[in-house]
C-alpha cells in the first residue's frame, strides 16, 4: 500500500482546494487536479477505480439541471441484471453506504445524485469511492462464510 491509499486501498485525496459555490467548471477542474479522471461528453468525466485484485470500476460524474436545482450525477456500472436477481440486489442495496441501485437497459447501477454547490473535489472523491467500491462487491461478492 502506498502513501496515496487508505486501509481499503481506495485512493485518498489530498490538499485539493475546495470547489464548492464555484460552479462545475471549477468543480471539474478540482477533481481532474485530484483524481484519474479523464474528460467525456458534454463536460462530464470519468474516473477509473482499480482495486488490489485487479478489477476496476469506472464512476462518471455529469452535470444535471433539474427541477430548477444545479446536480451533478454519479453512475457506476454495476453487472448485467442477468447475473443478480431482483430480490437479491434489493437486499445488497439495503446495505450500500449510498442505496442506490438502478436497473437501466439490462444492468443494474448505482446512481447518485448530488446539489453540485455543496460538494467539492474531498467530497466528489468520496462519493467516487463509495460508488466504486459498492458496485464491485456487488458485481463480486465475497464467499460465504462455511
Amino acid at each position: 500500500m502506498n502513501a496515496d491509499e487508505g486501509e481499503d486501498h481506495a485512493r485518498e485525496v489530498a490538499g485539493v482546494v475546495g470547489a464548492a459555490g464555484r460552479g462545475w467548471p471549477a468543480l471539474r477542474a478540482a477533481v481532474l487536479d485530484a483524481l484519474p479522471a479523464s474528460s467525456g461528453p458534454r463536460g462530464s468525466l470519468k474516473v477509473a477505480v482499480r482495486f488490489e485484485d485487479g478489477s476496476a470500476k469506472t464512476v462518471s460524474i455529469a452535470p444535471l439541471h433539474t427541477l430548477g436545482l444545479h446536480l451533478l450525477e454519479f453512475r457506476c456500472d454495476v453487472c448485467h441484471a442477468d447475473q443478480l436477481s431482483l430480490d437479491a440486489a434489493l437486499a445488497m442495496n439495503l446495505t450500500l453506504a449510498i442505496p442506490a441501485l438502478a436497473l437501466a437497459d439490462g444492468r443494474y447501477l448505482l446512481r447518485y445524485s448530488a446539489l453540485a454547490e455543496s460538494l467539492d473535489a474531498h467530497a466528489v472523491a468520496g462519493i467516487v469511492r463509495v460508488l466504486a467500491s459498492s458496485a464491485d462487491i456487488i458485481a463480486h461478492p465475497p464467499p460465504a462464510p462455511r
